[in-house]
């Protein structure tokens, strides 16, 4: 089995710069794999679907690298409101063997089963199971039982949810059973949203001869999960007043007077309100 090969970062606000850093690594290669945030196919690549890239989301690649795992196993996918429903009927379970102690006032209220169902998955994300959480008290202990019959319900329907599809393209990848894994890999300010997220493009890299990670910003878990640090490519002062309205707008402590030629008035107060408004944003999304 070959050796991981070398690991390179590079950072910088502008698509631009980011595509030159792109197309050079990928011209090395005659077949390569690239992975993109959603919406990300647009402004990563000129022109898209190039002879020899396969470019995907992280989803996408996720579930390619499971879909022969699951087919072998005879497991199918579950979306949101599939794990919801299995999630309801685990609940509706421990409340009738009267499993649940610090839940059971609220576990019949609307939207328990929902809030319960993204629980679960995140838990599982986190790489825990019911064993890490059944010795522990209060809501630590309950959601042990109901962690461990929402799987029981899971295997007995032939289900997996986002969590085992992850797992399963993680092992894949680790075990090189996908011809995916062994091309050279390019990452391209790809989010991590979960532990189990971070081993699946740990996994990745590792089987890749080589890797690109291509960062539009300061993306450190990405770089703390390849072990790098990303070169910054804007080490070069704004070249004029838009450049540097471009480069500054979302940063909370903006480049002073840098490329400022007068021909637009950039205002630190205005700037900090719309970064405010963009991570409110984010969090109510």
């Amino acid at each position: 089995m070959p050796s991981p090969g070398p690991v390179t970062a590079a950072k910088s606000r502008s698509n631009h710069k980011l595509r030159a850093e792109v197309a050079e690594f990928s011209g090395r290669f005659d077949e390569i794999l690239l992975i993109l945030p959603d919406g990300g196919l647009s402004r990563f690549l000129h022109p898209p679907g190039t002879l020899g890239q396969h470019a995907v989301t992280l989803s996408q690649a996720l579930r390619q690298l499971a879909d022969p795992q699951l087919a072998a196993r005879g497991l199918a996918p579950v979306n949101a409101l599939g794990a919801e429903a299995v999630s309801a009927r685990a609940l509706f379970r421990a409340r009738q063997e009267k499993l649940l102690r610090h839940f059971e006032p609220v576990s019949g209220l609307p939207g328990f089963a929902r809030a319960l169902a993204r629980t679960l998955l995140d838990l599982r994300l986190a790489g825990l199971g019911p064993a890490d959480l059944e010795h522990a008290d209060g809501p630590l202990r309950d959601l042990s039982v109901l962690l461990e019959l929402y799987e029981q319900e899971l295997e007995s329907a032939a289900l997996t949810d986002l969590a085992g599809v992850v797992e399963l393209a993680t092992a894949a990848a680790r075990q090189r059973q996908h011809r995916w894994a062994g091309l050279p890999l390019v990452l391209l300010d790809v989010p991590l949203a979960s532990h189990a997220h971070r081993q699946f493009v740990q996994a990745l890299a590792g089987s890749a001869p080589e890797v690109l990670a291509a960062l539009n910003s300061g993306n450190s878990a990405l770089e703390s999960a390849l072990g790098v640090s990303a070169d910054d490519l804007d080490t070069e002062p704004p070249a004029h007043s838009l450049d540097r309205l471009r480069r500054n707008l979302f940063e909370p402590a903006p480049e002073a007077n840098a490329g400022d030629d007068g021909r637009i008035q950039y205002n630190d107060n205005i700037a900090r309100t719309i970064q405010l408004d963009r991570k409110s944003t984010r969090l109510n999304s």
